[in-house]
């Protein structure tokens, strides 16, 4: 996906889908759901993302990660289909999740869902407030990826909330963040 795109990965990982089990399918699936996401075959990637969180919940022997990236990845597939409601529901279930279990990883990537449905809905200053708890708590994990994508997210909601400065510094911020991950 990387090197030749989101249609050659997800046509690489395709056949893997049908004879993958554990672990393998997990990796799999999560691979597979992103790149269907980004070639526009929307419900098979939440097709897909269920079948990999199912497939998780059945290991014996957790993957390093966090297992609610399956309903990470479910939450972008919800926006980029168009169903909000459904995805601010199960970003906001999450999030409230996130702070009861005290997991700032959890609470960092469901600040950035609630950010980004919440801009998607019309609400671009509450979606500031959570896009700005989710750079912090990114920035604080040490995550510079997930930074970078949270500070754009940013800076998209305060320009559309006519905050253009506030826009300006994010996005020097962003350029900062980018020359030192380079």
């Amino acid at each position: 996906m990387v090197t030749k795109g989101p249609k050659a990965g997800v046509d690489a990982i395709e056949p893997l889908l049908e004879r993958a089990q554990g672990k393998a399918l997990v990796w799999s699936c999560l691979a597979a759901s992103y790149g269907l996401l980004r070639t526009g075959r929307l419900e098979a990637a939440l097709d897909t993302a269920a079948r990999a969180d199912d497939a998780y919940l059945a290991l014996t022997t957790p993957l390093f990660w966090w297992p609610g990236l399956f309903l990470n990845l479910r939450c972008f597939v919800l926006v980029a289909a168009g169903r909000l409601e459904e995805a601010e529901k199960l970003a906001n279930t999450q999030y409230q999740h996130s702070l009861a279990d005290r997991s700032p990883e959890a609470q960092a990537l469901f600040a950035w869902h609630l950010s980004v449905v919440l801009r998607e809905r019309g609400r671009v200053r509450t979606a500031a407030r959570y896009g700005h708890e989710a750079v912090a708590l990114f920035r604080q994990l040490g995550r510079p990826l997930l930074e970078r994508d949270c500070l754009l997210s940013l800076a998209l909601a305060l320009a559309l909330g006519g905050e253009e400065q506030r826009a300006a510094g994010t996005l020097s911020s962003l350029d900062a963040l980018a020359r030192s991950l380079a």
